[in-house]
C-alpha cells in the first residue's frame, strides 16, 4: 500500500484516477531483505519481506494485473 501525493498541476489525472479510468500502477523497487523457504516439492522460495520503492507510475497495461488503485 502506498500513499501518493500529486502536484496541483495534475488535476485531470487526479480526476481520472478517482473515476477509475486510470487504475493500474507499476512500481520500481529495491529489495532490502529476503526470506527463504521451500515449498512442498522442496523448491526454494524467496519472498521480499522488506523493500523500498524507487518509482510509482500509472500505466495502461500493468505487468501485475492486481496492482491497482483503490
Amino acid at each position: 500500500v502506498a500513499k501518493i501525493k500529486f502536484s496541483e498541476r495534475a488535476t485531470a489525472i487526479i480526476a481520472d484516477v478517482a473515476a477509475g479510468i486510470i487504475r493500474h500502477v507499476s512500481i520500481g523497487y529495491a529489495v532490502q531483505q529476503w526470506a527463504e523457504s521451500t515449498d512442498a516439492k522442496g523448491q526454494r522460495i524467496r519472498t521480499a519481506v522488506r523493500w523500498a520503492p524507487h518509482e510509482v507510475s500509472f500505466v495502461p497495461v500493468p505487468a501485475d494485473p492486481g496492482a491497482t488503485t483503490r
